[in-house]
Order: structure tokens, then sequence, then C-alpha cells
């Protein structure tokens, strides 16, 4: 979003943006439905029967310490394989408990908790001290990320898009298209660690 903002505003310097973030999912929905924002980017809502504009696939994958005790032979890893690791998990208002109790469930275990916060960018920090490994989309992670990101097997991923009520007027229709040119789902920095670079 970041990116795409800075796009926006080039042509439109004038304007003001009220960025309004929600922890899960749901509450997005209902924010949109309810007619409380322009536009929403997020995670494709079913059934929904206003405009939508796929920007991208996004990748979740696992962080841990450098030193966490993880094989280092591949960019990927069985979710069965680490049913006995503790994991940062995330409070049950956010959207994210739930990507990571699925992956888990699918796997065969539930996760143990050794903390729980709201954002993924909060447990990358915490993983990266050792308190666990996370679970989280590809691009909370900055560049300078110093410990392990692996990719999960099977993978965790989901649909996103920009997605309004009704028909966008031109300066809204606008910034759909910044954040379709500009939002990086799966930025290049994690692709390459991934060994997936295109």
């Amino acid at each position: 979003m970041p990116r795409a903002l800075s796009a926006w505003r080039g042509n439109y310097p004038e304007l003001r943006v009220q960025l309004v973030e929600f922890r899960h999912t749901d509450d997005l929905i209902a924010a949109m439905e309810a007619g409380n924002a322009d536009l929403a980017v997020g995670p494709t809502p079913p059934n929904w029967d206003g405009p939508t504009r796929e920007i991208g696939i996004e990748e979740f994958v696992i962080v841990a310490s450098s030193d966490a005790d993880l094989p280092t032979e591949s960019s990927r890893i069985r979710m069965a394989d680490l049913a006995e690791h503790e994991w940062v998990h995330f409070t049950p208002q956010s959207g994210l408990s739930e990507i990571l109790d699925h992956a888990c469930e699918a796997a065969g275990f539930e996760p143990r908790v050794s903390v729980r916060t709201e954002q993924g960018p909060a447990a990358i920090n915490l993983a990266l001290t050792g308190l666990g490994l996370a679970l989280v989309p590809g691009n909370n992670i900055p560049p300078w990320f110093e410990g392990a990101v692996l990719r999960p097997d099977p993978p965790v991923r989901r649909e996103l898009s920009v997605y309004t009520r009704v028909r966008p007027d031109p300066i809204t229709a606008a910034f759909v298209e910044a954040i379709a040119d500009e939002t990086l789902v799966t930025p290049p920095h994690i692709l390459s660690r991934l060994n997936l670079a295109q």
C-alpha cells in the first residue's frame, strides 16, 4: 500500500487518504457493506456483487530465528514436521489466527502457542527473538530480515483484490489502478529466498 499511495498522491497531491486497518476480513467486508469506505484491499470476498480487481496471490511463509532447529537444505518445510515446535500465534480476533489454525489442522496437529499477538509484523519480530515459529504473509517481511524464511508444504496462499461497492468514480478508479500496479503481493526479496525468483 505505501507504494500505491505514493504513486496516486503524485497525481492527486491535494487529496488526503484515511487508511483504516481491520484485524479480520469479516470486519473489512462488513465495513464495506455498510458504506464506510470507498474501497477495500484484502482477500477476495465470497459472493461479492460489486466491482473487484484481482491484485495477486499472497504467499504465506514460516519465519523463525536464524538459530531455530529447522532443516536448512531446502526452502520448503512440511507443516506436519512442525508439530512439536512452539508457535507465535495470533489473537482469536485476528484473521491470521484462522489461517495458522487451518494450516496446522490440515497437517494433523494443533499449534503449541508460546505467545499471541495481533499483527504479522509483531509476530515476525517475536519469532526472530526465538519465541517460536510464525506463519505470516511474505509481504510483511522486510528485506533486512535475518531469520529463517521457509515455504510451508503444502503452500498457504490467498487471493487478494481491491474491491468497491459500486463502479468507482475516476479518482477512486485511479487509486484502484495504482494499487493493482504498485502492490507487491510477494516481494522479490521473498521470492529469491524461496528460490522462486522471476
